[in-house]
Protein backbone atom coordinates (compact mmCIF):
# COMPACT_ATOMS: atom_id res chain seq x y z
CA UNK A 1 0.00 0.00 0.00
CA UNK A 2 1.29 3.18 -0.78
CA UNK A 3 1.67 6.17 1.61
CA UNK A 4 -1.10 8.77 0.59
CA UNK A 5 -0.09 12.95 1.66
CA UNK A 6 -3.47 13.40 1.83
CA UNK A 7 -5.99 11.11 2.43
CA UNK A 8 -10.08 11.70 1.95
CA UNK A 9 -12.58 9.97 4.38
CA UNK A 10 -15.85 9.59 3.12
CA UNK A 11 -18.95 8.40 5.63
CA UNK A 12 -19.69 5.04 2.92
CA UNK A 13 -17.10 2.81 3.42
CA UNK A 14 -17.89 -0.32 1.25
CA UNK A 15 -16.82 -2.88 4.39
CA UNK A 16 -16.28 -2.43 7.80
CA UNK A 17 -12.19 -3.11 8.02
CA UNK A 18 -11.13 -1.05 11.07
CA UNK A 19 -7.32 -2.17 10.56
CA UNK A 20 -7.73 -0.84 6.90
CA UNK A 21 -8.75 2.24 7.46
CA UNK A 22 -6.42 2.65 10.58
CA UNK A 23 -3.47 1.49 8.38
CA UNK A 24 -4.43 4.23 5.56
CA UNK A 25 -5.51 6.81 8.37
CA UNK A 26 -2.04 6.20 10.23
CA UNK A 27 0.20 6.70 6.83
CA UNK A 28 -1.46 9.90 5.66
CA UNK A 29 0.28 13.30 6.49
CA UNK A 30 -3.40 15.10 6.40
CA UNK A 31 -6.90 14.16 6.71
CA UNK A 32 -9.56 15.45 5.00
CA UNK A 33 -13.03 14.27 6.45
CA UNK A 34 -15.97 14.64 4.32
CA UNK A 35 -18.45 15.22 6.66
CA UNK A 36 -19.32 11.81 8.52
CA UNK A 37 -16.07 10.33 7.67
CA UNK A 38 -15.07 11.93 10.42
CA UNK A 39 -16.22 9.23 12.98
CA UNK A 40 -14.14 6.89 10.96
CA UNK A 41 -11.24 8.72 11.71
CA UNK A 42 -12.34 9.20 15.47
CA UNK A 43 -12.86 5.47 15.64
CA UNK A 44 -9.53 4.61 14.21
CA UNK A 45 -8.01 7.42 17.22
CA UNK A 46 -6.98 9.81 14.38
CA UNK A 47 -8.37 13.22 14.38
CA UNK A 48 -8.89 15.03 11.00
CA UNK A 49 -7.14 18.18 9.95
CA UNK A 50 -10.41 19.36 8.61
CA UNK A 51 -13.83 18.47 8.01
CA UNK A 52 -15.82 19.91 4.68
CA UNK A 53 -19.56 19.39 4.74
CA UNK A 54 -23.22 20.44 6.07
CA UNK A 55 -22.50 18.29 8.62
CA UNK A 56 -25.87 16.67 8.63
CA UNK A 57 -24.63 13.14 9.33
CA UNK A 58 -22.63 13.64 11.71
CA UNK A 59 -23.87 12.85 15.32
CA UNK A 60 -23.88 15.18 18.44
CA UNK A 61 -21.08 13.43 20.39
CA UNK A 62 -18.56 13.51 17.15
CA UNK A 63 -19.13 17.05 16.25
CA UNK A 64 -18.33 17.89 20.55
CA UNK A 65 -15.17 15.89 19.95
CA UNK A 66 -14.24 17.44 16.87
CA UNK A 67 -14.71 20.71 18.38
CA UNK A 68 -12.99 19.85 21.47
CA UNK A 69 -9.81 19.33 19.62
CA UNK A 70 -10.15 22.63 17.74
CA UNK A 71 -10.36 21.27 14.41
CA UNK A 72 -11.14 23.51 11.33
CA UNK A 73 -14.70 22.66 9.88
CA UNK A 74 -15.78 24.09 6.68
CA UNK A 75 -19.38 24.17 7.09
CA UNK A 76 -22.34 24.58 4.28
CA UNK A 77 -25.86 24.71 4.16
CA UNK A 78 -27.39 21.84 3.43
CA UNK A 79 -29.32 22.78 1.07
CA UNK A 80 -27.00 23.04 -1.82
CA UNK A 81 -26.16 21.96 -5.49
CA UNK A 82 -22.77 20.29 -4.71
CA UNK A 83 -22.09 16.95 -2.71
CA UNK A 84 -19.97 16.97 0.57
CA UNK A 85 -17.20 15.23 -1.46
CA UNK A 86 -17.07 18.12 -4.47
CA UNK A 87 -16.58 20.59 -1.51
CA UNK A 88 -13.91 18.70 -0.13
CA UNK A 89 -11.96 18.36 -3.83
CA UNK A 90 -12.67 21.77 -4.23
CA UNK A 91 -11.08 22.63 -0.53
CA UNK A 92 -8.06 20.28 -1.09
CA UNK A 93 -7.34 21.90 -4.88
CA UNK A 94 -7.82 25.64 -2.80
CA UNK A 95 -4.82 24.23 -0.45
CA UNK A 96 -2.58 23.01 -3.09
CA UNK A 97 -3.47 19.22 -1.88
CA UNK A 98 -2.88 16.54 -5.28
CA UNK A 99 -2.43 12.83 -5.62
CA UNK A 100 -5.19 12.29 -3.52
CA UNK A 101 -5.91 9.08 -1.82
CA UNK A 102 -10.09 8.94 -0.91
CA UNK A 103 -11.38 6.16 0.95
CA UNK A 104 -14.98 5.04 2.33
CA UNK A 105 -16.41 5.77 -0.72
CA UNK A 106 -17.92 3.31 -2.50
CA UNK A 107 -20.70 2.01 -0.31
CA UNK A 108 -24.19 3.17 0.49
CA UNK A 109 -26.41 4.18 -2.04
CA UNK A 110 -25.82 3.44 -5.69
CA UNK A 111 -26.61 7.10 -6.83
CA UNK A 112 -24.59 8.01 -4.58
CA UNK A 113 -21.45 5.89 -5.31
CA UNK A 114 -21.90 6.84 -9.48
CA UNK A 115 -21.87 10.42 -8.66
CA UNK A 116 -18.56 10.35 -6.55
CA UNK A 117 -16.90 8.74 -9.77
CA UNK A 118 -18.10 11.18 -11.64
CA UNK A 119 -16.74 14.18 -9.07
CA UNK A 120 -13.53 12.15 -8.79
CA UNK A 121 -13.02 12.47 -12.97
CA UNK A 122 -13.92 16.32 -13.05
CA UNK A 123 -11.07 16.42 -10.86
CA UNK A 124 -8.58 14.55 -12.23
CA UNK A 125 -6.12 17.36 -12.21
CA UNK A 126 -6.28 16.46 -8.51
CA UNK A 127 -5.19 12.94 -9.69
CA UNK A 128 -6.90 10.71 -7.06
CA UNK A 129 -7.25 7.40 -6.57
CA UNK A 130 -9.67 5.38 -4.54
CA UNK A 131 -8.58 2.57 -2.44
CA UNK A 132 -10.96 0.20 -0.29
CA UNK A 133 -10.33 -2.82 0.81
CA UNK A 134 -11.07 -4.90 -2.02
CA UNK A 135 -10.89 -2.66 -4.60
CA UNK A 136 -8.30 0.23 -5.96
CA UNK A 137 -9.44 2.70 -8.35
CA UNK A 138 -7.21 5.00 -10.58
CA UNK A 139 -8.61 7.62 -12.76
CA UNK A 140 -6.41 8.68 -15.84
CA UNK A 141 -6.67 12.06 -17.79
CA UNK A 142 -3.82 13.03 -20.03
CA UNK A 143 -4.41 16.67 -20.22
CA UNK A 144 -4.46 16.11 -16.08
CA UNK A 145 -1.02 15.36 -16.23
CA UNK A 146 -1.54 11.05 -15.81
CA UNK A 147 -2.24 8.88 -19.10
CA UNK A 148 -0.76 5.32 -18.62
CA UNK A 149 -0.85 2.61 -16.00
CA UNK A 150 0.80 0.05 -15.80
CA UNK A 151 -1.11 -3.36 -14.38
CA UNK A 152 1.05 -6.49 -13.35
CA UNK A 153 0.58 -10.18 -12.53
CA UNK A 154 -1.28 -12.50 -15.39
CA UNK A 155 -4.58 -12.90 -14.51
CA UNK A 156 -5.29 -9.65 -12.87
CA UNK A 157 -9.03 -8.74 -13.42
CA UNK A 158 -9.09 -5.12 -14.30
CA UNK A 159 -12.09 -2.72 -15.69
CA UNK A 160 -11.67 0.65 -17.69
CA UNK A 161 -14.37 2.89 -17.51
CA UNK A 162 -14.84 6.22 -19.30
CA UNK A 163 -16.59 9.00 -17.27
CA UNK A 164 -18.23 12.49 -18.52
CA UNK A 165 -17.67 11.73 -22.65
CA UNK A 166 -16.12 9.07 -25.11
CA UNK A 167 -12.65 8.74 -24.46
CA UNK A 168 -10.00 7.25 -26.80
CA UNK A 169 -8.47 4.75 -25.21
CA UNK A 170 -5.77 1.95 -25.94
CA UNK A 171 -4.81 -1.15 -24.04
CA UNK A 172 -2.17 -3.71 -24.48
CA UNK A 173 -1.13 -6.91 -22.57
CA UNK A 174 -4.79 -7.39 -21.97
CA UNK A 175 -7.40 -10.44 -23.34
CA UNK A 176 -8.94 -7.94 -24.86
CA UNK A 177 -6.53 -4.86 -26.70
CA UNK A 178 -8.27 -1.60 -27.80
CA UNK A 179 -5.60 0.66 -29.80
CA UNK A 180 -6.94 4.27 -29.78
CA UNK A 181 -10.72 3.05 -29.14
CA UNK A 182 -13.79 5.20 -28.74
CA UNK A 183 -15.00 3.92 -25.26
CA UNK A 184 -18.48 5.61 -24.87
CA UNK A 185 -19.24 6.70 -20.71
CA UNK A 186 -20.16 4.12 -18.11
CA UNK A 187 -19.72 1.33 -21.35
CA UNK A 188 -19.06 -1.85 -20.77
CA UNK A 189 -16.90 -2.64 -24.17
CA UNK A 190 -14.19 -1.85 -21.11
CA UNK A 191 -15.80 -4.24 -18.45
CA UNK A 192 -13.62 -7.22 -16.90
CA UNK A 193 -10.79 -7.30 -18.78
CA UNK A 194 -7.77 -9.98 -17.69
CA UNK A 195 -4.31 -9.31 -17.89
CA UNK A 196 -2.74 -11.82 -20.29
CA UNK A 197 0.82 -11.04 -20.35
CA UNK A 198 3.05 -10.38 -17.46
CA UNK A 199 1.77 -6.76 -17.65
CA UNK A 200 -1.18 -4.72 -19.55
CA UNK A 201 -1.14 -1.09 -20.01
CA UNK A 202 -3.61 1.21 -20.45
CA UNK A 203 -3.41 4.76 -21.87
CA UNK A 204 -5.87 7.59 -22.36
CA UNK A 205 -4.98 9.68 -25.24
CA UNK A 206 -8.36 12.00 -24.55
CA UNK A 207 -11.27 12.00 -22.60
CA UNK A 208 -11.05 10.93 -18.76
CA UNK A 209 -11.40 7.24 -17.24
CA UNK A 210 -11.24 4.99 -14.26
CA UNK A 211 -9.30 1.95 -14.08
CA UNK A 212 -10.70 -0.46 -11.39
CA UNK A 213 -8.92 -3.58 -10.20
CA UNK A 214 -9.03 -5.44 -7.16
CA UNK A 215 -7.33 -4.21 -4.07
CA UNK A 216 -3.83 -6.11 -3.01
CA UNK A 217 -2.24 -5.15 -6.68
CA UNK A 218 1.20 -4.19 -6.41
CA UNK A 219 0.47 -1.59 -9.15
CA UNK A 220 2.84 0.92 -9.80
CA UNK A 221 1.92 4.84 -10.54
CA UNK A 222 0.15 5.95 -13.09
CA UNK A 223 2.83 7.44 -15.76
CA UNK A 224 3.06 11.26 -16.06
CA UNK A 225 1.30 12.20 -19.73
Amino acid sequence: MNTPATLLVCAAPLTWEPEFYARLLSAADRVVAVDGGSRLCLLADRIPDVVVGDMDSIDPLTLARLLAEDVLIERFPAHKDFSDLDLALASCERHGDADLTVTACLGGRIDHTIATMGSLGRYARLRPRIEEPDTLCWFLDAEAGRSHINIPDTGTLFSVIALGGTANVSVSGGEYQLTKGSLDPLSSLGLSNVVADEAARVTVHDGTVAVLLPHGISCPPPDRA
